[in-house]
């Protein structure tokens, strides 16, 4: 079953909308038609929108706060840029259309524009409770500083130039997303945002994942793998898992139907090919059932809302480990994943324990074992 490595979606959060952005992003790699280009860009714009959009459903919240705290950060950036041509065209502007005698646009490269960013930063900056006197005064002090000479005076010019620069400011940051807080309780995901999802990977994937070989089994490998890409439920992500497995496992055991030698022999030579494709399903499904046994072993419910976006990331480390070392020795694993977790985000790991091992034992049950051919 040949697959390009680039259908593997890494969407910036867990949930509907984050999937779809990404499989927006990547439609828009492949197809080549301008006007789709064109289609797919403002499907991502409007569906980019609804993270600005209140009430935000759970399954969308750390999408949605990331959009915010992104367009957050761009806000400071620019503002040392837009600060200083607000100051510079509000004080041409009341100064009669010049400075120092000439008619120049901001754009123009006879501008020094430094020294007005400077300026204009200081009074967008300007701390709390400071008196737009003094703010005047330590902003034309930036303005002297960085042309190398006296600070300026202070008239109705530079007057006209702060209070520009302290409503566009102050507009601008009114127009600015708030941060999601929590997520409203009965709001949900746009109908249809799972199924765009599908449409667009079932797209690819018909393209992408082919037949490792002829033959009936072949074919219906290359179903399962592209219906496993293509499924966002985890129910029926496990079960699509299992059937693929349960397809490996048939590979290597004789006797094998003659049309089916071709597409068994593939498998026997190339060992574990099928499962490193298939790598980053299981690693979600084991992290899931590994985070429920540990719910259920210390007597805590599952948080629904971390299992629509993300769970701790000690839960993925663990189920990585046993995919990679499934019969490494259970305190033996946990030890090792916890400090890998540790090295990795820089955390006090958690105190093993019977949950942790019981969340390896349910890792270990349900999970096939890779198969020597």
């Amino acid at each position: 079953m040949k697959r390009d490595r680039t259908l593997d979606p890494k969407p910036i959060a867990k949930g509907p909308s984050a999937a779809l952005e990404e499989e927006l992003t990547r439609e828009s790699y492949y197809v080549q038609d301008m006007a789709e280009k064109v289609a797919i860009a403002r499907e991502k714009e409007k569906l980019i929108q609804r993270a600005f959009c209140d009430p935000v459903p759970a399954e969308d919240l750390e999408w949605a706060r990331l959009h915010r705290e992104r367009a957050a950060r761009n806000l400071e950036a620019s503002r040392w840029t837009n600060a200083g041509q607000w100051a510079y065209e509000a004080y041409v502007a009341s100064a009669g259309g010049t400075f120092e005698g000439r008619s120049v646009p901001w754009n123009s490269r006879e501008v020094h524009h430094e020294p007005w960013c400077d300026f204009g930063d200081r009074v967008a900056g300007a701390p709390e409770g400071e008196s737009n006197e003094e703010t005047l005064v330590a902003a034309l002090t930036s303005f002297g500083s960085r042309t190398g000479q006296q600070a300026p005076t202070p008239s109705e010019h530079w007057l006209a130039a702060a209070r520009a620069v302290r409503t566009n400011w102050a507009d601008r940051k009114a127009r600015a997303p708030k941060a999601p807080l929590e997520p409203v309780i009965g709001s949900v995901v746009p109908p249809g945002t799972k199924e765009r999802i599908r449409e667009l990977r079932m797209k690819r994937a018909e393209l992408k994942i082919l037949p490792l070989a002829p033959g009936p089994s072949a074919a219906r490998e290359a179903e399962l793998a592209r219906e496993l890409y293509c499924t966002v439920d985890p129910a029926e992500r496990e079960a699509l898992l299992a059937a693929l497995l349960e397809l490996d496992r048939r590979a290597k055991q004789d006797p094998i139907p003659e049309e089916d030698a071709e597409w068994a022999h593939a498998h026997r030579e190339g060992e574990r090919g099928l499962l490193r494709r298939i790598r980053a399903a299981r690693k979600d499904i084991a992290a899931e059932l590994a985070y429920r046994a540990y719910c259920e072993t210390e007597g805590i419910p599952v948080d629904e809302r971390a299992l629509a976006t993300r769970l701790p990331d000690e839960f993925y480390w663990v189920g990585d480990r046993m995919i990679d070392k499934p019969e490494e020795p259970e305190r033996e694993t946990l030890a090792a994943a916890l400090a890998v977790y540790a090295a990795c985000t820089r955390k006090e790991p958690p105190r093993p324990s019977e949950a942790w091992l019981a969340a390896i034992r349910k890792v270990r049950e349900v999970m096939p074992k890779p198969q020597k051919p």
